[in-house]
């Protein structure tokens, strides 16, 4: 039973058939607030990174301030690996050249280089 008050407001009692339909769209918000709370902590772990931190030791092979990348020779194989303004031990990597060097990297930017 519908009882109108004014054009924009009704009442339903308990009962009748928009009851029923009140149950279905409660049913369905839960389950869309569930899913949007579950999608935003998948989300949140993906934005803080994974953390995964790659060691590299070699032969520095050379160092190219202008585009801030070294070459470490490791194993008779070279690689490549960007520094980053926070690079921990860039500023040696001139006396560096040709000796022996550990870099510490994340998903190819280093981290920290040094002896």
């Amino acid at each position: 039973m519908v009882i109108p008050l004014s054009r924009s407001i009704t009442i339903v009692k308990k009962g009748t058939q928009p009851y029923a339909n009140r149950k279905i769209v409660n049913y369905i918000m839960k389950a869309l607030l569930t899913t949007i709370a579950a999608l935003s902590i998948a989300a949140g772990s993906a934005i803080a990174g994974c953390g995964k931190v790659d060691t590299t030791e070699g032969k520095l092979k050379s160092f190219n301030a202008e585009s801030k990348t070294v070459v470490i020779e490791v194993d008779g194989k070279e690689k490549s690996l960007k520094l980053t303004p926070s690079t921990k031990g860039a500023d040696k990597l001139a006396s560096l050249e040709g000796k022996k060097v550990k870099a510490l990297s994340e998903h190819g930017k280093v981290t920290e280089i040094g002896k």
